[in-house]
């Protein structure tokens, strides 16, 4: 199933990235308004957005390869068709954010350690959170997608959902023996548990063909119920804990892949939703990358202009930061992100072209 097709995945994406959004709200109405916060330390369930995105990740990658003929050059095509969507709009926002750093490294991710300009410049692994905060879901995004375009290049369909559940079990076992930690960042992302999501997200593509109505119901009614008692169970503690993980990846893992096959299970009616749902969908790698600046800067200026500990000053400071984001969303998107990955296309087309093996009497898309 190609990706434009599939307006329910649209949708579960700009749902997940709007939950990020809401649950670093949080942090901005703490940090920037006095008196007693309206948020509340539930809405830390909107991290679970993460665990969707990459459950997706998994669907998308396997979605759009699986069963496909192979030709000379396809997985270095994939890789580098996957890294122009990612880098462009990231380094964007990376370069935007880069002079408040170094103006004072203070404003920018300061609670988080020093971030390093470099591997947050390449999104390698690191002991720190990059400049970029949220970024670091990024760098498990390249890397599983350097290992899927290595089973892509060598293995068949049947023989790559083996290795998957290989490496499914060598994330758990070497996590379990090793007990890596953020000071060894290598190995800390290649053991981590949240690379289950993604193999998860494989086996949705795999398995949740044609489900019916019925269980697609009861798939989505568990995932709100396990995603629900999830916010339970983690109340205020921060998601992004090591030791939490483990927890978060059998909790929120499990929500994000029960609500993407039932949301597969009624793409059919999804496509009389109202297009601005998709629109979002459309727009959240924009949203997902420009929000933090977006209520950062929001809240500078509240803070020093409006401020005031009043519930209603509270109330509206919180739905304009949360206006805001989405409207520069879908600003980033139209003006910014799409030229970079038409311009971006463009270039692979050359590449394609010019440098990439092709097999005989093949003709360019």
């Amino acid at each position: 199933m190609a990706e434009q097709q599939l307006r329910s995945v649209q949708i579960l994406r700009g749902l997940a990235a709007a939950g990020v959004v809401l649950t670093h709200l949080v942090a901005v109405e703490r940090r920037y308004l006095p008196g007693i916060p309206l948020t509340s330390p539930g809405l830390q369930i909107g991290a679970s957005g993460v665990d969707l995105f990459f459950v997706i990740s998994g669907f998308i990658m396997t979605s759009v390869t699986i069963n496909r003929p192979r030709r000379p050059g396809d997985s270095r095509r994939f890789l580098l068709r996957r890294f122009t969507r990612i880098y462009p709009l990231y380094w964007f926002y990376f370069f935007l954010i880069l002079p408040l750093f170094l103006l004072d490294p203070q404003m920018v991710n300061s609670t988080h350690g020093r971030p390093d300009l470099v591997t947050s410049f390449l999104l390698l692994p690191d002991r720190h959170l990059p400049l970029l905060l949220v970024a670091w879901t990024l760098s498990y995004e390249l890397y599983f997608y350097l290992v899927f375009a290595c089973l892509f290049r060598l293995l068949d369909s049947r023989q790559s959902g083996i290795a998957l559940l290989v490496w499914g079990a060598a994330v758990a076992a070497g996590n379990l023996g090793l007990h890596p930690t953020t000071q060894q960042p290598v190995l800390y992302l290649l053991l981590n548990p949240l690379n289950l999501e993604f193999i998860a997200g494989c086996f949705v593509a795999r398995l949740a063909t044609g489900i019916g109505r019925i269980a697609a119901s009861c798939c989505l009614i568990a995932a709100v119920t396990v995603i629900s008692l999830g916010a339970t169970y983690f109340g205020s503690a921060p998601v992004l804990d090591p030791n939490l993980a483990w927890s978060r990846v059998l909790i929120y893992g499990t929500g994000a892949m029960l609500l993407l096959t039932g949301a597969l299970g009624w793409e059919s009616p999804v496509r009389f939703a109202p297009r601005v749902l998709v629109g979002l969908g459309d727009a959240s790698y924009s949203l997902y990358l420009s929000h933090v600046l977006v209520l950062g800067a929001m809240g500078w200026l509240w803070h020093r202009l409006l401020s005031g500990p009043a519930a209603l000053n509270h109330l509206a400071f919180l739905t304009l930061c949360f206006a805001a984001a989405l409207v520069w969303s879908g600003v980033s998107y139209m003006l910014i992100e799409l030229p970079l990955l038409t311009a971006s296309r463009r270039a692979l087309r050359l590449v394609d072209a010019f440098v990439l093996p092709r097999p005989s009497g093949a003709v360019a898309s």
